[in-house]
């Protein structure tokens, strides 16, 4: 247990002192855009393609696709019936903060750190439904639920365009492909990513370090404690259910009970701002929820014994 948990904060160290470096001047904004861009299109993939080499195809793992989509687009649901009677700025970051989780950048590091093999590959077929509403698949619904910011009809083109250019979605398309025909990794080239592969959960942790960011108006403080205690109240409710009730393999139960629990998606900003709502809100919620999860997603490895 204490491996574990030395684990655990060896993590959390990490985060800190990009936190702290930020502060200090020891690292620039320059500096988190190149070490997002490693993490996104080297360290992730070679992450995720390196523990192919002890996939095994199981029918249930194509289903781990549909769930993540389907715990979305519910999760979706609830934030629009909550926020039915409030003005638009509301529905928008009620439906974009309730769903959407960043699994590929924070949630895999610790899968890959504690587990690996079978467990990262379930990872990524549950978030391959999951970056279906991260990576665009939020914005559409959103401004279709509740109107556009300048009343034009949503432009399908462009959602597709997000969604097929965003680096996650496209190697979960590869995993899923791989996994279909279920594909054997050489060892060598396992060996080769795996060496690339083992950065990749210190350069994410650093990388949130450096993005995490706590200004905000503090009329907005009230709304965000609201948002997230639901959040993250589904979440162990999510939680429970998966793990005791549902008859899923154990390694599938483990890591469906840490991914729930994971952050808010880092686009969630990005399309708040595009859909007219309020983006310095929807920015803090997202970094209160990597702390939020951080010390949740600590506390499983010790209490799941992993």
């Amino acid at each position: 247990m204490l491996l574990v948990l030395f684990k655990a904060l060896s993590f959390i160290i990490v985060i800190a002192i990009g936190c702290f470096g930020r502060y200090k001047g020891f690292f620039k904004d320059s500096d988190s855009e190149i070490i997002t861009k490693l993490v996104i299109n080297i360290t992730l993939p070679a992450a995720v393609l390196s523990n192919f080499s002890s996939f095994e195809r199981e029918p249930i793992l194509f289903l781990l696709v549909l769930l993540g989509l389907g715990w979305n687009l519910l999760l979706m649901l609830i934030g629009y019936i909550l926020s039915r009677k409030g003005n638009r700025e509301q529905k928008i970051y009620y439906m974009m903060n309730l769903t959407a989780y960043n699994i590929g950048s924070f949630s895999m590091p610790f899968v890959q750190g504690f587990f690996g093999g079978s467990h990262v590959i379930a990872t990524c077929m549950f978030d391959s439904g999951n970056a279906l509403i991260a990576s665009g698949g939020s914005y559409a619904i959103v401004n279709a639920a509740v109107g556009s910011a300048d009343g034009s009809p949503i432009g399908i083109k462009d959602i597709g365009k997000k969604l097929l250019t965003s680096p996650a979605l496209t190697l979960y398309v590869i995993v899923f492909f791989l996994a279909l025909i279920d594909f054997k990794m050489p060892e060598a080239l396992s060996n080769l990513l795996s060496t690339t592969a083992s950065a990749n959960g210190f350069l994410a942790m650093l990388m949130f370090g450096l993005t995490l960011k706590f200004n905000v108006p503090k009329d907005d403080i009230r709304e965000i404690i609201k948002v997230l205690t639901l959040r993250y109240i589904l979440s162990a409710i999510a939680a429970l259910v998966i793990y005791f009730v549902i008859p899923f393999p154990e390694y599938i139960k483990i890591v469906l009970t840490i991914l729930v629990f994971s952050p808010s998606s880092a686009l969630v900003p990005t399309f708040t701002q595009m859909s007219g709502g309020n983006t310095s809100q929807a920015s803090l919620s997202g970094s209160i929820s990597i702390v939020i999860s951080i010390i949740i997603i600590s506390t499983l490895m010790v209490v799941l014994h992993v």
